[in-house]
């Protein structure tokens, strides 16, 4: 017994939880753009950086406002989330496999957390042991991944989402409960981040404290420069399309508001050529004027940071 979702893979992304959101709307005919995704979503202005910019960063924290906002651009999503570790008290790899087998059954395509590397995979089907999956480092190809082992890892998350089509928000509600999700995370206003990750305009200078100790580990800066970099490029290209939808008197400072995220990116591009990305556990060479140059990247993208959050906060209360 078996059964596929002909057509449904990832939409690459460093940015993996929101490549396979964006992989699952193409699935089901939907046509948001991914920069609109990623801002409706909050997730284009999170950041989330570990005290030692451990790798863990950015999928450490908690992303409920994706599953809630996510039927604002058209996708409701039902998800099972648990802590299973080895021998899985409660069931939950038996309510997950009956869950996504249920899913697929109807049509409806389906992602979760470690199929493979620490990283989000769609799964595209099933067959008796378990899930074909689409993702980071797996385009296709690999073994099925056993239902009876998901979530058997060291982090020992299991972490599973079911997507189907709904009606979309007007775009100014979109933009607002955005934004307004993005101002929480960056004031960890609901306890969003976990111990020793810090987020809004406080993670980069704790990223700048770290370099400016020698105390971060350099592939996990490498990587998080890749995601967070991404991530505000597409903060750019969000507000740059609000701006345009909602036009009036928001332009500009939407428009204002996407310079300064452009301006983050741009830093961040730039510590990410002292620190550049070889691989999972594979340390960049850098030395202290490479750290000098990258402490100097990261105060101009706090600078610009603050100055962004500040103008959101404006935009919200005109909401």
């Amino acid at each position: 017994m078996s059964k596929m979702l002909e057509g449904l893979g990832w939409h690459p992304l460093w940015t993996t939880h929101i490549g396979c959101l964006q992989g699952c709307a193409e699935f089901m005919g939907s046509e948001v753009p991914v920069a609109w995704l990623f801002g409706a979503t909050g997730h284009a202005f999170v950041i989330n950086v570990h005290d030692r910019l451990c790798p863990s960063g950015p999928t450490a924290w908690d992303t409920r406002m994706i599953l809630e906002l996510s039927p604002n651009v058209g996708i409701r999503q039902t998800n099972l989330f648990g802590e299973v570790g080895k021998d899985d008290p409660r069931g939950l790899r038996k309510q997950a496999w009956q869950m996504v087998r249920g899913a697929i059954d109807d049509g409806r395509p389906c992602f979760g957390w470690e199929l493979d590397i620490p990283e989000f995979y769609v799964i595209y089907g099933y067959d008796e042991e378990g899930y074909f999956f689409s993702g980071p480092m797996c385009d296709g190809g690999k073994d099925p991944k056993p239902w009876k082992k998901l979530g058997d890892s060291e982090i020992g998350v299991l972490e599973v989402y079911c997507c189907e089509p709904c009606q979309p928000a007007s775009d100014e509600a979109t933009v607002k409960q955005a934004l307004q999700a993005a101002l929480r995370h960056a004031d960890d206003a609901d306890g969003l981040t976990f111990e020793g990750y810090n987020s809004g305009p406080r993670a980069f200078e704790a990223w700048r404290e770290s370099i400016e100790d020698a105390n971060e580990l350099p592939w996990g800066v490498a990587y998080n420069t890749e995601v967070w970099s991404e991530c505000r490029y597409f903060a750019a290209k969000f507000t740059e399309m609000a701006a345009d939808r909602l036009g009036s008197g928001l332009s500009t400072d939407l428009e204002r508001v996407s310079k300064l995220y452009s301006r983050v990116q741009s830093s961040l591009l730039e510590v990410g050529e002292v620190y550049p990305f070889h691989g999972p556990d594979e340390n960049p060479e850098v030395d202290d004027g490479g750290r000098r140059r990258a402490v100097r990247a990261l105060t101009e993208a706090y600078d610009a940071e603050r100055k962004a959050v500040e103008v959101l906060r404006g935009v919200c209360d005109r909401l």
